[in-house]
């Protein structure tokens, strides 16, 4: 028998209270945390979305290449712009 026809046996098996304890158990396993379009990044979150260090961030702002807020002596990016910088490239 496949590790499927093992797992399909015993979730027919199980009772609603068994099935309840092992989708609790599995939820936070599970959970992607959900990401949205209009999401707000710091520098080193920018950074690590994009996978360079923080300063090349710096750099692109700098060059105007990447679109962002100032929040005091702080620089916030949206999710958005980073997604269509990714896709094409340096604003203009």
């Amino acid at each position: 028998m496949t590790a499927a026809g093992i797992l399909s046996a015993v979730l027919a098996a199980a009772t609603d209270v068994e099935l309840d304890a092992l989708a609790d158990a599995l939820r936070g396993r599970l959970e992607v945390p959900t990401r949205h379009p209009d999401d707000v990044l710091t520098t080193a979150q920018a950074a690590g979305y994009l996978q360079v260090d923080a300063s090349r961030i710096y750099e692109l702002r700098r060059r105007n290449a990447l679109v962002a807020e100032q929040d005091g002596r702080s620089l916030r990016f949206r999710r958005r712009e980073l997604d269509r910088y990714l896709r094409e490239g340096p604003a203009t």
